[in-house]
């Protein structure tokens, strides 16, 4: 990924369950989460990104709570 392209860019996590009593959620998404520019993210998320972006050759990691 070219960086100069890196704010068009973000990662979307599903959380998925395959229970077939459960009727309430047709598509099976228990919770997501999204990381990314402004764009595509706020608060906790976005400060991950930003600090990802603005350190390339590290790990960095956080955990987060899916919406």
């Amino acid at each position: 990924m070219r960086l100069c392209r890196i704010k068009e860019k973000c990662l979307k996590t599903d959380l998925k369950c395959d229970d077939d009593d459960d009727d309430d959620d047709a598509d099976g998404v228990v919770g997501r989460v999204v990381l990314g520019s402004f764009m595509f993210s706020r608060g906790k998320e976005l400060e991950h990104w930003n600090r990802m972006t603005a350190n390339v050759d590290e790990q960095i990691v956080q955990w987060h709570n899916l919406l």
